[in-house]
C-alpha cells in the first residue's frame, strides 16, 4: 500500500504518508482536477492551473498508482474543502471502481424537521428581521462555537425569549433569558444514533452529581405539565417501535450495546442511481494574482483536543502538547519557516491578522510542514465563560472567521505589532534537558583543547 498526501498544514495522516506534497488551499482543485485528466475524466475548470514540472511529476506517479490498483485504491478529500470537490472525488472513485470495495456509501441520517429553518444561515436571517419569537438551543455555543459568533449574538437581542440547555453557563447561555443545567451523558438515560443508522442506548453509571435535568425530561416538559423521568421516556419511545417482544429486545439492546435493527447502509457497485460523471459539475481553479501573493489564506482547524473548544474546561487536554508543536495551555498563528525567516518574525512574535470579518492578536509559531502563505489557526481558545481551567486561555479567533470561507479564508493580511508572548512549548525543538547527548565541534577546536559544544 502507498500512501499520498496534499495539504497546507501537517497532519497525523500526512506525516504517515510515503509522499507528501505541501499546497495551498487553492491549489488543491487544480490537482484533483490533473488527477482527474490524467484519469481519461473530462472535468470542466474556469482557469487552467499551472503546474510546475516537479508537482506534474508527483501529480503523472499518484494517476499511475490508482490506475494500477483500480477498484483497491481510494481517494479521500477533507471536510474542509468545498462541495465541488466532494462531487469530483466521488467521480474519480467510480470511474475506479472503488464503490463498495474500499468506499462504501451510507444514506445520512436527517433529522430535520418538517417547518422552521433549514441552515443556521436562515435561522440567522430569521432572527435578524424580527422572525423569531422563541428559540431553544439545546447543548450548542452558536455564541462561541461558530462562524457567526457575533452575528448570532447581536441577532439573539431581537428574540422576545430564549431558553439555553447545557452543562456550562457558557458563552451562549448567559444571553439567553433562561438556561437549564443538563447532566452529563453518563449521568442520565438516552439513546443515540449513528450517522449510519446504528442506534444506541446510554446508561448511566451514576446519579446525577447536581441538580440539572435531562434533555428528554426538558422538551417533554415544554410539551406538557407532568414530565417524566428519562428511563421511562427513552423505553417507551423504543416499546412503540418494537411493541412485540419487547422486553427480550430491550434487555437485548442493553446487553449488547447496539440496537439490533436494520440500518440504512447503502452498499452498492457502481454508481449511485442517477449519477451522471460528465455532469460533475464545473471546477473552480483559483489563478495566481498579486493581490494572493501579498496577503494570506487563513487555514482553520479544530483543535486536535479541545475540537471546537468543547473541552476547553479540561485541564489534562489543555496540558496535553500538540501533535508537531509540543504547544499547550494556548494556540499559535502558525507559520512557515520559509515564510517566516522573509518577514524577520520569531517565535512568540504577536501577530494582528485582519481579515473582511475583524481582527485578532496572537503568537506565531514557526512550523515546518507549513505551505507558504498559509497561517494555520486552531479553534477551541479564548474562551469567555468555560469554567476556571478553560476561561482566558489562548486566542479566539472566530472574530476572522467568515460564513462562506470558515475553514480557509483568503485576503488576510499578518502584521507584528512589537510584542512578544513566551509559548508553553513542552520540549522546544533539540532540547536534551541538560543531558547533551548530541555535541559538535571542529578539528580546529580539538587541537586547541576546547570542549565540544552543545548540538
Amino acid at each position: 500500500m502507498r500512501l499520498y498526501a496534499a495539504e497546507p498544514t501537517l497532519s497525523i495522516t500526512g506525516a504517515a504518508a510515503d509522499h507528501r506534497l505541501i499546497l495551498t488551499p487553492a491549489e488543491l482543485p487544480a490537482l484533483l482536477t490533473e488527477i482527474a485528466r490524467l484519469l481519461g475524466m473530462n472535468v470542466e475548470a474556469d482557469v487552467s492551473a499551472d503546474v510546475s514540472d516537479a508537482r506534474h511529476k508527483w501529480i503523472a506517479a499518484v494517476a499511475t498508482d490508482l490506475q494500477a490498483a483500480g477498484r483497491r485504491s481510494l481517494i479521500a478529500v477533507g471536510p474542509v474543502l468545498p462541495v465541488e470537490l466532494h462531487r469530483l472525488a466521488y467521480a474519480v472513485n467510480a470511474r475506479l471502481g472503488t464503490l463498495a470495495n474500499t468506499l462504501e456509501l451510507v444514506k445520512p441520517q436527517h433529522f430535520a424537521g418538517e417547518h422552521g429553518p433549514e441552515s443556521f444561515e436562515d435561522l440567522l436571517t430569521a432572527m435578524e428581521t424580527d422572525d423569531v419569537e422563541t428559540l431553544i438551543v439545546l447543548e450548542a455555543n452558536p455564541a462561541y462555537a461558530s462562524a457567526s459568533a457575533v452575528r448570532f449574538a447581536r441577532a439573539l437581542e431581537n428574540v422576545d425569549w430564549s431558553l439555553h440547555a447545557g452543562q456550562y453557563f457558557d458563552e451562549t447561555a448567559v444571553l439567553c433569558t433562561w438556561h437549564v443545567p443538563t447532566p452529563h451523558v453518563l449521568e442520565t438515560w438516552s439513546d443515540c444514533r449513528h450517522r449510519d443508522g446504528t442506534a444506541s442506548l446510554i446508561q448511566p453509571l451514576i446519579a446525577p452529581l447536581f441538580n440539572s435535568q435531562s434533555l428528554h425530561t426538558l422538551l417533554e416538559f415544554l410539551n406538557q405539565s407532568n414530565p417524566r423521568q428519562p428511563y421511562d421516556i427513552v423505553r417507551d419511545s423504543w416499546q412503540r417501535r418494537h411493541p412485540s417482544g419487547f422486553e427480550a429486545f430491550w434487555r437485548r439492546s442493553l446487553l449488547d450495546g447496539v440496537i439490533t435493527e436494520p440500518v440504512s447502509a447503502m452498499s452498492v457497485t457502481g454508481a449511485v442511481p442517477g449519477f451522471d460523471e460528465s455532469k460533475v459539475g464545473r471546477i473552480t481553479v483559483p489563478a495566481a494574482s498579486s493581490e494572493q501573493e501579498a496577503t494570506w489564506t487563513l487555514a482553520i482547524r479544530p483543535d486536535p483536543y479541545l475540537d471546537s473548544g468543547l473541552q476547553a474546561n479540561n485541564s489534562w487536554l489543555q496540558e496535553l502538547p500538540k501533535p508537531w508543536t509540543n504547544l499547550t495551555w494556548g494556540n499559535a498563528a502558525l507559520v512557515s519557516p520559509d515564510d517566516a525567516a522573509r518577514a524577520g518574525w520569531q517565535n512568540g512574535d504577536v501577530l494582528e491578522i485582519k481579515t473582511s470579518a475583524g481582527s485578532i492578536r496572537i503568537p506565531l509559531l514557526i512550523v515546518p510542514g507549513q505551505a507558504r502563505r498559509v497561517c494555520t489557526l486552531h479553534l477551541g481558545y479564548g474562551r469567555r465563560r468555560s469554567g476556571r481551567h478553560g476561561q482566558n486561555v489562548g486566542v479566539d479567533i472566530t472574530p476572522v472567521m467568515t460564513s462562506d470561507q470558515s475553514w480557509n479564508i483568503s485576503g488576510a493580511t499578518l502584521t507584528p505589532v512589537g510584542e512578544r508572548k513566551t509559548l508553553a512549548i513542552a520540549q522546544p525543538h533539540q532540547l536534551m534537558e541538560n543531558r547533551d547527548l548530541i555535541r559538535t565541534t571542529t578539528f580546529a577546536a580539538l587541537a586547541h583543547g576546547e570542549a565540544p559544544v552543545i548540538a
